[in-house]
């Protein structure tokens, strides 16, 4: 079978999240990842490279929430506009 994996780029390193993964769904900067036997695995993260010929998803953490952004930027008395 050709399932992925998916990995994280932590500290500069590729780590392993999770293994046969058959589905990936992206909801509000939240990757769902499903194995063929149901297993699941919630990631806050952003896909930055998809290797089809390895199987292999590279993921990265984002680096600031969207509404965390909002709310440093009203802090500031800026533009809540993002």
């Amino acid at each position: 079978m050709c399932l992925a994996k998916a990995a994280i780029i932590q500290d500069g390193e590729e780590k392993i999240v999770m293994e046969g993964i058959a589905h990936m769904t992206v909801n509000n900067g939240k990757l769902l990842l499903s194995t063929i036997f149901g297993q699941q695995e919630q990631i806050e993260a952003l896909v930055q490279q998809i290797d089809f010929v390895h199987h292999v998803i590279i993921l990265k953490r984002n680096a600031i929430k969207h509404d965390e952004l909002v709310k440093l930027k009203n802090k500031g008395g800026g533009s809540s506009e993002v």
